[in-house]
């Protein structure tokens, strides 16, 4: 069954004559016939009573043709829906959020903007822990990711991304600890023990190390799997950590207290998306987010 049978059964249906429904189509009034007889064969039922002066609806072609023009309704809505997933106004944006990290505003405004403005195209956030955003990223499980990026930090050649505002990097400690002040340089710091959330080779660790070596020495580094551990360990004394001043976990734990660190270190929360990504809806998002929209 094709759409251009359905669609000369309904102008022959219409007509009620072969001769006119024919000259409508313009096509032989031949082809007509043999493409109504073909879809009856498929079918398996007459739809069409035919003699040499008339031309009747049968019951199965008066219940045909009762629904071919909701048939035609649902295969334009069908096609207009096909179209908009091609241009990005339909569909799904999964971003990948580091867990701790607060939303910058643009983030935020943007996903408002979608669900009032575009609400064809779904934004779900999902919180990740550092160590396993680039995995996911990787394996098509987020269409972006939302990370902090260290200063002086590049990513690979493969992912495309946009920084937005720095924020400063602060040491994290016990509050119980009173051998820091509110200020301290990285040089002091050389026989403390770290502790970091995500894997030895997230962005931050490796910046971590390299600021550590160019001042001198190599950091004591403990590795756990989430931010929630790494915050219950600094708490209890256990070592100390870094965090950008932002950072909603230790931000908001009275247990920890932070300290400048000297020189300076900086982050950027940055939006990260790989370049062969797909999904029309993404061209979209990343519009929206440079203003393009």
């Amino acid at each position: 069954m094709t759409i251009k049978q359905l669609e000369y059964f309904m102008e022959t249906a219409r007509q009620l004559s072969f001769s006119k429904a024919a000259e409508n189509l313009f096509i032989s009034q031949s082809a007509l016939s043999r493409s109504i007889a073909a879809l009856e064969d498929e079918l398996g039922t007459i739809l069409l009573f035919r003699n040499r002066h008339s031309v009747a609806l049968t019951p199965s072609g008066i219940l045909l043709a009762s629904h071919i023009p909701r048939l035609h309704a649902e295969l334009a809505r069908t096609v207009d829906l096909v179209r908009q997933a091609h241009e990005g106004m339909r569909g799904q944006v999964t971003i990948g959020v580091e867990t701790g990290l607060a939303l910058p505003d643009v983030i935020d405004e943007a996903i408002r903007y979608f669900h009032v403005s575009m609400p064809f195209i779904n934004v779900l956030p999902r919180c990740i822990e550092c160590g396993d955003l680039f995995q996911e990223l990787a394996d098509g499980r987020v269409d972006f990711i939302i990370t902090y990026v260290p200063e002086g930090s590049e990513l690979s050649t493969e992912h495309l991304s946009i920084p937005f505002e720095k924020q400063r990097v602060f040491l994290a400690s016990s509050s119980a600890q009173r051998w820091l002040g509110e200020k301290v340089t990285l040089k002091e710091l050389a026989d403390a023990e770290f502790i970091l959330g995500g894997g030895a080779d997230t962005l931050p660790a490796r910046r971590w190390k390299q600021l550590c070596a160019g001042n001198g020495f190599s950091p004591k580094l403990s590795h756990v799997d989430s931010s929630a551990t790494c915050e219950i360990m600094i708490g209890l004394g256990a070592g100390v950590g870094f965090f950008p001043g932002e950072h909603r976990i230790f931000a908001s734990s009275p247990s920890i207290k932070k300290t400048s660190v000297e020189p300076a270190f900086f982050v950027n929360p940055t939006l990260i998306w790989n370049r062969s990504n797909l999904n029309p809806s993404v061209e979209v998002f990343e519009k929206v987010i440079r203003g393009d929209i």
